[in-house]
């Protein structure tokens, strides 16, 4: 699928002085019960980023980001997790703690709205905390750093991660298991987080991370162009086949889908929709030569070969040209979409025989192993950038996809659902959020996977050949994994 610039950058608000009016203002935000306690001396807070060039701001709410919440609003809310952040006794003495994040430079809207609001409210709820944020750089750079900084023994105390590379981060120590922390944090609701983000996290029933973003799979597609058609959205995958083929006009350089030959994750969502499952029962094998596996590669070759919905070659910005109808992706694109004022919308994952599910990526906070003191204000630190009152904010400014249950019932983020149309695919109740297992090999398995997806829906060779043949080598490297 192809990528478009999630958030178009803008320029980042930099050197301003908290009056303590406004302190009180951003802080009621993090919690009444906080304000007053956070504001009622100096209300200067200072937060550093470094990405290629060094760079310290003093930040305060802009009005933009308090647009979307007010503090009657966060009142009326459970700030439990976010009171039990400042009650644990972190900041008692000195303490700074290095946050690496792989969002891009200072002009990202998500780098901005860290350190300009979150980074302030956390260290006015936890006096003597510093944070220090670090660009860790995109694709696999991120993990290429943490190694050699673990080699080096300067380790971060929080960092982003790819869920899958926890696994071998436990495994050698580098970072700790939550499940401690979570227990012991008086307040903290586990179970109000969506299972599916735990689940992504989990592996030997040891949770690995904590979830950052969450981001379930929809359809996004042109409404000029559904319009122009006479289309409507897909309920099931027999509806979209049927969709696709409506919205497809080769002879008129139109297709109806980005999608490129071995996608693993929109395989895996129609396999799992009609029965079928990633691993064994056990945990120990692939599964992926089941019917349910064949049929879901039989209906996705037919899209390249049969059908041709898909262009032989990419089309640049071809859904924003209007050369593609639909596309398939998480909500981090909203924000992208909004900006560039195109007319999109989505629809949800379309039903399979036996399940409605969707893919859902999981962005993730690794905690490092230092001391017990870093290891507590770095759970401290997850945990509150992901509360209530502070992810609303984020949320709805940048139209992200909540993290627990409760704030997606806020009459809060229900107002900015129904405001924004685009977001509600990604929270239909009816669609269950399905993720890829944590194995010891994981991207090695998704490899394997997409290699032979190809070779089927190329036609170099039949599907069941295909999937046979990926699940021998896939078991190799579970085998040797697991050893």
């Amino acid at each position: 699928m192809q990528e478009i610039i999630e958030h178009p950058p803008r320029d980042a608000h930099r050197g301003r002085t908290t009056s303590r009016r406004t302190c009180l203002r951003w802080a009621l935000l993090a919690g009444p019960a906080l304000a007053l306690s956070a504001c009622g001396g100096a209300a200067t807070v200072t937060a550093t980023t470094t990405t290629a060039a060094a760079t310290t701001a003093t930040g305060t709410p802009s009005s933009a980001t308090v647009r979307a919440t007010t503090a009657s609003a966060v009142a009326a809310t459970d700030t439990a997790s976010v009171a039990a952040s400042a009650a644990t006794g972190v900041g008692k003495k000195p303490l700074a703690l290095q946050i690496w994040q792989s969002w891009g430079g200072d002009t990202d809207p998500r780098t901005e709205f860290n350190v300009q609001h979150i980074f302030p409210a956390f260290m006015q709820a936890n006096p003597g905390v510093t944070l220090q944020q670090t660009n860790e750089g995109d694709g696999t750079a991120p993990l290429e750093k943490i190694n050699a900084n673990l080699a080096a023994g300067t380790p971060p105390d929080v960092a982003y991660v790819q869920n899958y590379w926890t696994v071998g981060l436990g495994v050698k120590g580098a970072i700790i298991a939550l499940d401690d922390l979570i227990a012991r944090t008086k307040g903290f609701d586990k179970g109000d987080y969506y299972p599916h983000l735990w689940e992504a996290l989990t592996y030997q029933n040891k949770i690995w991370a904590f979830p950052q973003y969450n981001h379930p799979f929809g359809v996004y597609y042109r409404t000029d162009l559904f319009d122009r058609f006479g289309a409507q959205p897909a309920k099931t995958w027999d509806d979209f086949l049927v969709l696709a083929q409506k919205i497809n006009h080769i002879g008129d350089g139109q297709y109806a889908l980005d999608m490129g030959m071995g996608d693993t994750t929109i395989w895996d969502t129609v396999q799992r929709s009609n029965g079928g499952a990633y691993l064994s029962s056990d945990g120990s094998k692939v599964a992926w030569a089941s019917q349910a596996g064949q049929d879901a590669l039989d209906y996705l070759k037919g899209f390249f070969t049969k059908y041709q919905l898909v262009p032989a070659k990419s089309i640049k910005n071809g859904f924003q040209g209007a050369k593609i109808a639909m596309t398939i992706s998480g909500p981090y694109r909203v924000n992208g979409y909004i900006q560039q004022k195109l007319p999109v919308l989505s629809f949800p994952f379309p039903k399979g025989k036996v399940a409605d599910v969707a893919h859902a990526d999981v962005n993730a906070w690794a905690i490092f192993k230092t001391d017990s003191d870093h290891e507590q204000a770095a759970f401290d630190f997850v945990s509150f950038s992901a509360s209530t009152p502070t992810f609303l904010d984020f949320a709805t400014h940048l139209y992200y996809v909540p993290l627990t249950k409760s704030l997606a019932a806020l009459p809060a983020y229900q107002k900015f659902v129904a405001d924004n149309p685009i977001m509600a695919a990604f929270l239909d109740p009816s669609v269950q959020p399905i993720v890829v297992p944590l194995t010891p090999v994981g991207a090695q398995l998704d490899q394997i996977l997409k290699a032979h997806l190809m070779d089927a829906e190329s036609g170099k060779v039949d599907t069941l050949t295909a999937l046979k043949a990926a699940e021998t080598e896939a078991n190799a490297q579970l085998s040797q994994g697991a050893t």
